[in-house]
C-alpha cells in the first residue's frame, strides 16, 4: 500500500523543502538574490512546490525562471497564472498599470502565449484553477486565453513530506496534550 502511494503520487522530500525555502524563499527580506544555477538542479515537483509556496513580494523573476523552465509543468503554469489573480491584470490596458505591476501583466501574457504555443509539454500535476480562484468562464475567455487554462489538470497532487510530517508532529502533540488535560 505504501509502495503504491510514493509511485501515485510525487514526492519533495524534507532536505529539497529545505533547500528551496534557503534559497529561493523570502531572499529579498535577507537582501539576497536567487542562484540561478541552484535553481535549475530543482525538477518539475520541486518548481510546483516553489510556486506553491512563492512569496509575490520577492518579486516576479523566479516566477519568470519556473515558466520558462522546460521541467514546468502544465499545472504549475495554471497555480502561478491562477494565483496572480489575473482579473485585476488582464481588465486593463497596460498603460492603466504602475510601473511595479507591469511584470505581473508581462508574465501573464507569457504564460497565456506559451499555453497557445503548447510549450508546456508534460501534464502531470494536479491543478484545479477554481481552488485558487473563482473562475468566470465567460469573463476569462474574454481574456483571449485558451480553454485549457481553465480547466483542471490531470495527474497527481503533490506531497510536500517535510510539510506533512510538520502537520502530523503538530496533531499528536495537540492529542497528547488533550490527554494530559482529561
Amino acid at each position: 500500500m505504501v509502495s503504491n502511494l510514493i509511485s501515485n503520487t510525487m514526492i519533495v522530500k524534507p532536505n529539497r523543502e529545505n533547500f528551496i525555502k534557503d534559497n529561493f524563499f523570502e531572499f529579498s527580506f535577507k537582501d539576497e538574490k536567487p542562484d540561478f544555477e541552484k535553481f535549475k538542479t530543482l525538477n518539475s515537483t520541486e518548481l510546483h512546490y516553489l510556486a506553491d509556496i512563492y512569496n509575490w513580494d520577492d518579486g516576479v523573476e523566479i516566477l519568470f525562471w519556473i515558466i520558462n523552465s522546460d521541467k514546468c509543468d502544465k499545472g504549475t503554469a495554471l497555480m502561478i497564472f491562477w494565483r496572480a489573480v489575473p482579473d485585476y491584470y488582464l481588465e486593463k490596458d497596460e498603460n492603466e498599470l504602475q510601473f511595479y505591476e507591469k511584470e505581473n501583466y508581462q508574465l501573464l501574457k507569457e504564460i497565456i502565449a506559451s499555453f497557445k504555443s503548447n510549450k508546456f509539454k508534460k501534464s502531470k500535476i494536479k491543478y484545479n484553477p477554481n481552488s485558487d480562484f473563482e473562475v468566470n468562464t465567460d469573463q476569462a475567455l474574454k481574456w483571449d486565453i485558451p480553454k485549457e487554462m481553465i480547466q483542471p489538470t490531470r495527474g497527481f497532487k503533490p506531497v510536500y513530506l517535510g510539510t506533512a510530517l510538520n502537520v502530523l508532529k503538530k496533531q499528536y502533540r495537540r492529542s497528547k496534550n488533550r490527554k494530559h488535560r482529561k
